[in-house]
């Protein structure tokens, strides 16, 4: 079915100069039911466009205009959500060439028309983009403790690289993520004595390799063993990935908050009992924040704490056999939000 963006005017827009982490807060109304806004991307990129804070449906839609014409037409819109009721409106889009992109959001019945009249409503829209790399893959070598790439370009072999470095047996990998949002995956690594570091890279190659600070300037406080990372993720929307720690012995948990190789600050969770397990993590509601996947081994109930905070978690009412595990969670193309996948044992 023909979508009713198509034929809409692009000429009145807004421009928003900053996509990394830009939020906008306006509205649509009976007179004025649509509004669109211009973004620019400077490189390969991937784009999070999410719409949420809204009364009334909403409909959202990425748009590039291809032929110039500054209208929408046939072919020009990469990606458009168009949930019912009040659902959070999500689009998400990889490998984005450099250039110019719409954001059309209209107001009214169903994206290809109910008969419901437009209805005023407010509404906040963010819009996140990441530079788009080439995946890389890191070895080590068990013998000389040598650290190593390949680059691949999609399951093409592309080349390898050696850091000329080595790496003590008793420094372990902790995850991998975009610290600093530079569009490339730093890595955090942890040694025998439990003190934690990063190598903020510059694609294969090592810009800063040091230990993470506090704001002050000091260096982390060692943490015991107890202390273990579970994810690298990026919790609070900044663009920037965060790490989850997690602690069974003491029933605690943690997300340090980065910004590169500073922890800019911390939130630390009591009470979480040593049988609730991190299934996974995702951006489960689609508001561009990662939230956690939680599974208790002994009740077998699961919750879900929405970026990452245990004051936003959300008990999930179905309940699955323990013979089912989690495999990993994963955004599913035009659904926005993700979901759980698992294999029975």
């Amino acid at each position: 079915m023909t979508s009713s963006f198509i034929g809409k005017s692009l000429l009145s827009h807004t421009v928003l100069s900053d996509v990394v982490n830009g939020t906008k807060v306006d509205s649509l109304s009976t007179a004025n039911n649509l509004d669109v806004y211009k973004f620019s991307l400077g490189g390969a990129s991937s784009a999070n466009v999410a719409l949420k804070g809204f009364s009334k449906n909403v409909n959202l839609a990425l748009v590039q205009d291809k032929n110039g014409s500054n209208a929408i037409e046939e072919g020009e819109i990469l990606r458009e959500s168009s949930n019912a009721d009040l659902m959070t409106e999500f689009v998400n889009a990889s490998r984005l060439a450099a250039g110019d992109y719409y954001v059309a959001i209209s107001a009214g019945g169903g994206i290809y028309g109910s008969g419901a009249s437009p209805t005023a409503t407010n509404y906040e829209l963010s819009i996140a983009s990441r530079r788009s790399n080439n995946a890389s893959i890191l070895w080590r070598n068990a013998s000389n403790n040598g650290i190593g790439f390949w680059s691949m370009n999609g399951v093409a072999f592309g080349g390898e690289s050696q850091l000329g470095l080595t790496v003590d047996q008793s420094w372990t990998v902790q995850g991998l993520g975009d610290l600093n949002n530079d569009g490339n995956e730093d890595v955090v690594w942890r040694d025998g004595a439990g003190k934690s570091y990063v190598w903020l890279m510059d694609g294969q190659a090592i810009s800063q390799g040091v230990a993470l600070t506090s704001t002050n300037g000091v260096d982390m406080l060692t943490l015991s063993q107890a202390w273990q990372v579970k994810e690298v993720a990026d919790f609070n929307g900044d663009g920037k990935a965060d790490i989850l720690w997690r602690n069974e012995v003491d029933r605690q948990a943690a997300v340090w908050y980065m910004d590169g190789k500073t922890v800019t600050s911390e939130g630390m969770y009591d009470n979480v009992a040593a049988s609730m397990k991190v299934g996974g993590v995702g951006d489960f509601d689609g508001d561009g924040k990662v939230d956690i996947f939680w599974r208790d081994q002994i009740s077998g109930a699961n919750s879900i704490w929405r970026e990452g905070k245990q004051g936003l978690s959300q008990a999930i009412a179905t309940s699955v056999d323990f013979s089912w595990k989690i495999e990993r969670s994963r955004t599913l193309v035009g659904m926005g939000s993700r979901m759980c996948f698992g294999v029975i044992a």
